[in-house]
């Protein structure tokens, strides 16, 4: 019992050092909203090839050994796609079909094969097929999926459609929340995007009209029922996805009324130090936050001139412009001293943990050795 106890409390120090939570983030009404951060990495911006090879050269030794298996075959067909073998991935799979017509699986691999290589039509068809057969697949997410495909289709039947078009009706997206559990809600609306945006990724790498798409519209769905917080991150990521400069400047402007509106919203709420240590280590740039701030400064500015022949209010502007910048500084301060905060209690609670691990294997050690 001894020896057990002590490797529980071993295992829960190790996951108090190096477990994650999820928080509560804000809406701008200053609403507390569950919510899980959007965020890219570069480790989910490619894949990793050598890791890919490896498991290829496993599942054709097991195809040798289990030539019958459509498991097997279908799975090295999706690797093969990940390397950019598309073609060679439908070669395996449009057999299988054949022989296994309702399997879920194979026919999705399919849609995506096609997708790959720009049979978008082909791609539509399949893709739909898996989602009647399956519509809890990735998480039942898969009718963004297809609403992608039908978004590429009109942009591949009228090019430019995607710079005027939204792939995702935000208005729609509002009415598929459920306002009874609206939490819930709008944290469903953001798993199903943010699957769809994190597994196109690697196979569509920067710049992407239509990552860069779905983004913006995750961004204003954010911004109507959702956090500050993830409208902000998805907009920031739609900036990297975009090469158009006039929609990188309207992307920019969306920030800059977010920032604003967080800043006039009656509760305003500090951001978490989880935030910002998940922006430090996505690289994104703190002054992001400070976007549009600014042009806000030059609108009172601009209401406050036009009243002054009323009333003589010179001083009272100052103090608005005045307050403004405070609120700038203060926000600086804040990320500066989040991020010093953070970095002390990062590396306490990481030498914690592996001291924490360390002794509680020497206990074992010692202990099974009597």
């Amino acid at each position: 019992m001894k020896k057990i106890l002590v490797l529980v409390v071993g295992i829960s120090m190790f996951q108090m050092a190096f477990g994650c939570g999820n928080e509560y983030g804000y809406s701008l009404s200053g609403k507390r909203i569950f919510t899980r951060y959007f965020y890219l990495t570069d480790g989910m911006k490619q894949f990793d090839t050598v890791f890919i090879n490896e498991k290829l050269l496993k599942l054709k030794a097991e195809s040798i050994s289990h030539p019958e298996d459509h498991k097997v075959w279908s799975d090295i067909s999706v690797n093969l796609m990940k390397l950019g073998q598309a073609d060679s991935a439908l070669q395996i799979l449009l057999p299988l079909y054949q022989q296994h017509p309702n399997e879920y699986n194979i026919i999705a691999n399919i849609g995506t094969s096609y997708e790959l290589i720009g049979e978008l039509d082909s791609a539509l068809k399949y893709i739909s097929l898996g989602y009647e057969l399956n519509k809890d697949s990735h998480f039942g997410s898969e009718w963004v999926h297809i609403e992608i495909l039908k978004a590429k289709l009109k942009e591949k039947k009228s090019p430019g459609w995607l710079k005027t078009h939204r792939i995702l009706d935000v208005s729609k997206l509002v009415a598929r929340v459920d306002y009874n559990h609206s939490s819930n809600g709008v944290r469903k609306i953001n798993d199903h995007i943010s699957y769809q945006i994190r597994t196109r990724v690697p196979f569509t790498p920067a710049p992407n009209q239509v990552i860069s798409n779905l983004l913006v519209s995750l961004g204003d769905f954010n911004f109507q029922v959702g956090t500050y917080e993830n409208a902000l991150l998805a907009y920031t990521y739609a900036i990297d996805f975009q090469i158009d400069a006039y929609i990188q400047r309207k992307i920019k402007t969306k920030i800059g009324k977010l920032n604003n509106s967080r800043i006039n919203a009656q509760n305003m709420a500090e951001l978490s130090p989880t935030f910002i240590r998940m922006m430090n280590r996505s690289k994104i740039d703190p002054e992001i936050l400070l976007m549009g701030i600014d042009d806000y400064a030059n609108h009172l500015d601009s209401i406050h001139m036009a009243e002054i022949i009323k009333i003589d209010s010179l001083k009272l502007l100052s103090r608005e412009i005045d307050s403004l910048k405070g609120v700038q500084e203060k926000l600086h301060q804040q990320n500066n001293d989040a991020f010093k905060k953070i970095e002390i209690q990062s590396r306490y609670i990481w030498g914690l943990g592996v001291f924490a691990v360390i002794a509680t294997i020497l206990l074992l050690i010692k202990w099974f050795k009597k």
